[in-house]
Order: structure tokens, then sequence, then C-alpha cells
């Protein structure tokens, strides 16, 4: 935390959009479809439509880490960012339509999100700090986001839709996501680092007692 807190603390705001997507996605959204109070679908339809939500974020993680390669880290996951603001205005007036591909769609849609982010984060991360403490310093960053973004985010919606409904819902989606695009454009693209070239150098430093 002394040597690069900088990196720790925009790495955690820049993963916070990830978890509070995947949580929403995977928890809430499976206890709102069924809800008799909210969309009111058959517990098997849900399971259902979250296989096919499954599918889609493994085929997009793939594609994302693939294209992180090419593109750069930092430029997917800005993209991905960019994308969930307008993304979670509309989610739940697609998902308070009512139908089963409605929900399908909104589901499917948000974790499709997440793998955009997911596919490159694992090089991100740990490529943003020195070699010495690569491990710690990316481990801080990705649980502080899952603490913030996972943790906070889900338990805040479940408490707001029943008094402000589930716009309100979109637009806390929508903050965290502009928080994350801010975090990473403070963030350097990490593509073509060489990471034995800084392992050499770093070697080569003298370690004070």
């Amino acid at each position: 935390m002394r040597k690069q807190p900088r990196q720790i603390l925009l790495g955690g705001a820049s993963t916070m959009m990830l978890f509070a997507f995947f949580y929403t996605g995977t928890a809430f959204l499976s206890s709102y479809g069924t809800n008799p109070e909210g969309l009111a679908h058959s517990r098997p339809t849900i399971l259902t439509l979250g296989i096919i939500g499954a599918l889609v974020f493994a085929v997009g993680t793939i594609a994302s880490a693939i294209l992180s390669d090419r593109v750069g880290r930092r430029a997917v996951i800005v993209a991905s960012c960019i994308v969930a603001v307008p993304w979670s205005l509309v989610l739940f007036p697609i998902l308070d339509i009512g139908t089963a591909w409605s929900f399908g769609l909104g589901l499917s849609g948000t974790l499709l999100i997440v793998a955009g982010i997911y596919g490159p984060v694992g090089a991100f991360l740990p490529e943003l700090f020195a070699t010495r403490y690569r491990y710690t310093g990316a481990g801080m960053a990705y649980n502080l986001g899952a603490l913030v973004g996972g943790g906070i985010t889900p338990l805040v919606a479940a408490s707001i839709i029943a008094t402000a409904g589930s716009a309100s819902i979109g637009l806390l989606l929508a903050g965290v996501s502009l928080v994350s695009l801010l975090a990473t454009f403070g963030l350097p693209e990490t593509k073509g680092v060489n990471l034995e070239t800084v392992a050499e150098a770093e070697a080569r430093v003298p370690v004070r007692s």
C-alpha cells in the first residue's frame, strides 16, 4: 500500500463496475425475476435464462481477452465502462417489459458487459505493479473493487428499489460505471509492458536494510 497506493485505489475503482454488474446480474436479478412482487417469472425460466447468460459471459470473456491482446487492456475496459453507462439506464425498463425474452436480454446484456472487463482485468491489474509486490498489489486492488462494487452496491439496490423504484438502481449502476471509467482513464495502458525486463531491472537495485 505504501509503494503504489494510487494504482491500488484506481485499480480497485476501475473494477467496481465489474462487480456491481456481476452481482446485480447473478444475485439481484434472480431474486427480482422470481419475486411475486417483481417480475414473477417461474424459477425454471430464470434458471434457463441464467444458463444462457452464463454462456454469453463465457464467450464474451474469451473474446475480450483476445481483443485486449490486440488493442490493449485499458482500451477494452474503457469501452466496456462507456457501454455500461447507457445500458444501466435502459436495463430495468427492458426487464420491466415483463416477458421472459426481455429478462433474458437484460441478463445476457449485463453479463456481456461484465465479460468485457473480466477478460482483460486478469492481465491489467498485475501489470500495473512492480514485480516484487505485483501479486499483493493486484490482489488488494481486485478485492477493493469487489468489496465496494460487489458488496455494497447490491445491498443498496435491494434497499432502494422498494422506495425509489427500479429506475433508481439503473442510476446507481450508471454512477458506479462512471467512477470505474474515470479511474481507468487515470491508469496507464499496460499492453506491451515487458515484465521480464522490469524484473531484471529491479533485481539490480540493492535492497536497503
